[in-house]
């Protein structure tokens, strides 16, 4: 079984068990998509402590090559009014959001 770079992190309990049902298994997520959940919730983090704006925020998503999705630009908006972010709503949006667009990868 190959754990090499790219591999989705999945237990090995799992890997063996998917590999017995001769099942490919999508589930999880690779080490490029974890890094990319963690440096938007670390973002998310900044924005809440004032490290930087709303619009920064949407700046460096942008760079990374990040499409907002819709219910976080109202989050972005709510931040905007009230000067807090809500780091679970943001997570809840973005968790949705990469769920949605790991299905769509996984029917094509």
């Amino acid at each position: 079984m190959d754990y090499g770079a790219g591999s989705t992190l999945v237990t090995t309990t799992r890997a063996h068990m998917t590999e017995g049902t001769g099942q490919r298994s999508d589930r999880g997520f690779n080490c490029e998509k974890k890094m990319l959940r963690q440096q938007i919730f670390s973002l998310v983090r900044k924005m809440d402590d004032g490290e930087i704006t709303a619009r920064d925020f949407q700046d460096k998503l942008f760079t990374m090559g990040f499409e907002i999705p819709p219910e976080v630009l109202q989050l972005l908006k709510n931040f905007d009014s009230s000067g807090r972010a809500d780091f679970k709503q943001f997570v809840q949006a973005f968790e949705r959001y990469l769920e949605s667009r790991n299905q769509e990868v996984s029917k094509k």
